[in-house]
């Protein structure tokens, strides 16, 4: 159940002592059933009518403020898409089914022909028409259900939430604060397919008599005979390799501009094994490297439609708006060292003025490119070495930002998990026996998510401690960093 008391004491501050003398027995499931309430509550049975009028406006103001604490339709949208889509998973879109790697496609709306398609095999919230330049039709999935499948808004972010495993009743949760998270976990309803529980043979265990094989990538492109032979993942492997090593090839001042702005350059004697991180495992591509990245997938022998496939392209353009330039983060595979996704933390962040006159800022830091549908991506930084030395202990970060911004400690190799979802719960199984601590931001849901992260880790078998500070010194590590209180952390 909602926190009333929290709620009220943040939003009324002394005058929620007067709200809670006539509502502190209400409850309520959620924000949305807390502000209906106010919108709607009676107060006839009040006995003057200065302290109906007086009530009333605490109500008022509850309904602004709670309003404004509820996730934004991108902010939705956006945990939808860090959480991992299947779009072709749900009814509404097995049309567009794709088999044998070719479209076979749903009716475009626009041009009525069978070319309607979702790049990266489902995984994607976004819809094309494979017939570029007789058609282009693009869209949101979300904009498809309500106009094509003739969805409400809530149906269509449901239909979206089903597709990631979770549901609108689970994130807006995660957002808000309850009294009992536990007795709410236990019994919240997933709105998609029920969550079958992981038995112990479904989690993946490290092979530690499988070998590290260094592959070179580049006899398996696609202008070789041998591309034909190869299966779906090490297609997709082979791509997102490509790109990485693209990505090592270009200027890299913008990479390490970004890094000075955040204060670990200028930490250089604390971080040095850090930056030796970046400096050679980090990529960078700058906008106007874009053009170059696709002429050279082309010439590397990659269609132009292996670009909208996999989700690179969206038509001509980048699938992400890069305002200045992206950092290239890859995730290797456990045994080779092919690349399984990417991410790509925005250096600059694109900002606007909405309708109503009010600034806007991309909230999408740090998209993820990968293929999860057949080519589940480890974390960043995770080894096969580390795996192998049974004394190290695994230290999760909330990103790359904050893993770079903390020193290096002997015997532990540290991972950014960018949010509970970063990693499959299946993956979890590497861990299994071994020490993990996690080092989320000192927030709300920072913590929240910390929790969640650490049942499903407990459950896989691993020994997790949740780190906390005192958030005087910083609500993340590399705020810490930037205060001049990181020592405080590692002593």
């Amino acid at each position: 159940m909602i926190d009333v008391k929290y709620y009220t004491q943040k939003i009324l501050g002394v005058a929620s002592t007067t709200w809670l003398n006539y509502f502190s027995t209400r409850t309520y499931s959620s924000l949305s059933h807390f502000i209906v309430d106010m919108k709607n509550i009676d107060l006839s049975w009040i006995n003057t009518k200065s302290e109906i009028k007086k009530i009333r406006a605490l109500c008022n103001t509850l309904v602004v403020s709670l309003e404004s604490e509820q996730l934004t339709f991108q902010e939705v949208i956006n945990e939808i898409e860090s959480r991992g889509v299947d779009i072709l998973s749900h009814i509404e879109f097995s049309e567009l089914e794709i088999s044998d790697g070719k479209y076979s496609g749903g009716c475009c709306p626009s041009c009525g022909k069978k070319e309607l398609f979702i790049p990266k095999h489902g995984s994607s919230l976004v819809l094309i028409c494979n017939r570029k330049n007789a058609c282009g039709y693009t869209s949101s999935a979300y904009t498809y259900l309500k106009q094509y499948k003739r969805k409400t808004s809530q149906e269509a972010l449901n239909i979206l939430a089903q597709c990631a495993g979770t549901s609108l009743e689970e994130i807006n949760y995660l957002n808000e604060v309850h009294t009992d998270t536990i007795a709410f976990k236990k019994n919240i309803n997933i709105l998609s397919q029920k969550k079958r529980e992981l038995q112990k043979n479904d989690y993946e265990l490290f092979d530690e008599k499988k070998e590290n094989r260094v592959v070179e990538y580049e006899q398996y492109l696609p202008n070789h005979q041998i591309y034909s032979k190869l299966d779906e993942v090490q297609k997709f492997k082979v791509f997102a390799t490509t790109i990485y090593n693209f990505s090592l090839s270009t200027i890299q001042w913008g990479k390490q501009n970004y890094y000075k702005s955040i204060g670990i350059y200028s930490n250089f004697d604390l971080l040095k094994e850090k930056i030796v991180l970046i400096e050679n495992i980090l990529g960078y591509l700058h906008f106007s490297d874009l053009q170059p990245l696709k002429e050279h997938l082309l010439k590397c022998g990659f269609t132009y439609e292996d670009l909208v496939k996999y989700g690179l392209f969206v038509d001509d353009s980048f699938y992400i708006s890069v305002e200045e330039g992206i950092v290239v983060i890859p995730n290797f595979d456990l045994y080779t060292n092919m690349v399984t996704g990417l991410k790509f933390r925005k250096t600059k962040l694109k900002t606007w003025t909405d309708k109503d006159g009010v600034l806007q800022k991309d909230k999408n830091k740090e998209p993820e490119f990968s293929y999860k549908r057949i080519a589940n991506p480890l974390p960043y930084l995770l080894t096969r070495d580390a795996l192998l030395n049974k004394a190290i202990r695994f230290r999760f970060f909330e990103g790359q930002k904050d893993l770079h911004s903390m020193p290096m400690k002997p015997l532990c190799c540290d991972i950014a998990i960018p949010g509970t979802s970063g990693i499959s719960e299946e993956s979890l199984g590497l861990f299994k026996g071994r020490i993990v601590e996690l080092w989320f931001d000192q927030d709300e849901a920072g913590q929240e998510g910390a929790f969640i992260l650490k049942q499903k880790l407990e459950k896989a078998g691993a020994i997790v401690i949740n780190k906390i500070w005192d958030i005087a010194y910083g609500k993340d590590i590399n705020e810490v960093l930037i205060n001049r209180k990181i020592h405080n952390l590692i002593k």
